[in-house]
């Protein structure tokens, strides 16, 4: 059940408030009902989603059945155009001929800055369209930001307990959040070594803290490490599965495994293709 409290308020006592209703603003007798949710309010995010939910629906946007937050538009049976939704940042597209649709949308809310397309940063990941109307992503505008992220030079010796030295543990932290934050959006690659690095708060050690730094100097070296998106037919694609595991690779001689999903034409059982990978 959507329950609304009512919020009262003095009114605004500046220039620009005064000017647009002086007997009201100068008046002790009154007091303002917000009529829209105020930044802070605890349901001010659910009543936001709900508002955008209802524009998009009148608009005969149709939720995805996976994901609440994405939309599609449907023509004929065949979707025409898709939409994510983020907080309040939205990416969408289209096929040719239906860019209307996302016209529609645009007129729809105030927004703080012009649309982009084909080379925009969303959700902190730059988005390049390709040639072959495929994308790269990658974010390598992260990277360049990471500078000051530490790369901790200590004369402790590699066994001693990083719990003992407060100051290094939020270094720790701090190093392995960005680690995390790549590796889960474009950085595939940093995976194993994320992995390997979680460990319980008791026990790390400053040789963990060191091995952080030689994954950010990895980092660091390959700013312009990205993934692409290639067009492939939904009608020819599957999917290609990789795994691997390291017997007693980790910490206490565990195993550590993985796996990588691709997205490719299924010309690729008899030859060379470009894969999307799934993430």
């Amino acid at each position: 059940m959507n329950v609304l409290t009512a919020i009262y308020m003095r009114p605004p006592q500046d220039a620009f408030s005064r000017e647009v209703k002086p007997f009201i603003m100068e008046s002790k007798k009154y007091v303002n009902r917000r009529s829209a949710p105020v930044h802070g309010q605890a349901n001010a995010p659910r009543r936001w989603f709900l508002y955008v939910v209802q524009v998009l629906t009148g608009k005969h946007w149709e939720h995805h059945s996976l994901d609440p937050c994405y939309f599609l538009q449907r023509r004929d049976s065949k979707v025409v155009a898709l939409l994510g939704l983020h907080v309040d940042d939205i990416s969408a597209c289209c096929l040719d001929g239906y860019d209307w649709l996302l016209e529609e949308v645009k007129a729809s809310f105030v927004w703080g800055s012009e649309w982009e397309k084909d080379d925009f940063i969303f959700v902190g990941r730059r988005i390049q369209r390709q040639p072959d109307g495929g994308f790269a992503l990658d974010q390598t505008h992260y990277v360049a930001d990471m500078s000051n992220i530490m790369k901790t030079k200590t004369d402790k010796y590699p066994e001693e307990r990083l719990i003992a030295h407060p100051e290094l543990v939020t270094e720790f932290r701090s190093g392995i959040g960005s680690l995390q934050w790549l590796a889960g959006t474009t950085r595939g690659d940093l995976s194993a070594y994320v992995s390997l690095l979680h460990k319980k708060h008791d026990e790390l050690k400053v040789a963990d803290l060191i091995q952080v730094n030689q994954v950010l100097r990895y980092v660091k070296a390959t700013t312009t490490a990205h993934f692409q998106v290639f067009p492939i037919s939904l009608e020819s694609c599957m999917f290609v599965a990789y795994g691997d595991s390291g017997f007693a690779n980790a910490p206490q001689n565990k195993s550590q495994g993985g796996f990588v999903v691709l997205l490719t034409d299924k010309a690729a059982l008899y030859g060379e293709q470009p894969a999307i990978t799934a993430r």
